[in-house]
């Protein structure tokens, strides 16, 4: 499964016609793994995406879940509910990997990233996510 153990390698990937890209072999990715996709950009202003199993970040939203259940105070239970809200935020979209192990790219990552006319992106995997520029 995507990201369960290390993310370690750098491998040149392809965005094909549909603007799937083809995730490397190194991140054990399999048909039906959710991702969630996180855009940003660099401190050079060049655009890329981090990658990270779903899997992790609903676990996190469910321990929050659990503390706000068990929170003392309004103030305590908001606090935890903004965390939520946080870390919901960050992702822009979730992707479901397909059975040759490639991830759509939404139309609009693609245009706001100017991935269109690029042949290839480098993939490296930073441990537990993947970024893709």
């Amino acid at each position: 499964m995507f990201g369960e153990d290390l993310l370690i390698g750098q491998r040149k990937g392809k965005i094909d016609g549909k603007n799937r890209i083809y995730l490397p072999p190194f991140t054990k990715a399999e048909k039906n793994d959710e991702i969630a996709l996180i855009n940003k950009i660099d401190n050079k202003g060049i655009p890329y995406i981090q990658l990270y199993l779903l899997k992790k970040y609903k676990e996190i939203a469910e321990r929050l879940q659990k503390l706000q259940e068990n929170a003392t105070s309004v103030e305590e239970y908001m606090q935890y509910e903004q965390k939520i809200i946080d870390i919901c935020s960050y992702i822009n979209a979730i992707l479901k990997v397909d059975s040759e192990r490639r991830v759509l790219i939404p139309q609009d990552i693609m245009a706001a990233n100017r991935w269109q006319d690029r042949d290839s992106l480098i993939c490296e995997g930073k441990g537990n996510f993947l970024v893709i520029k």
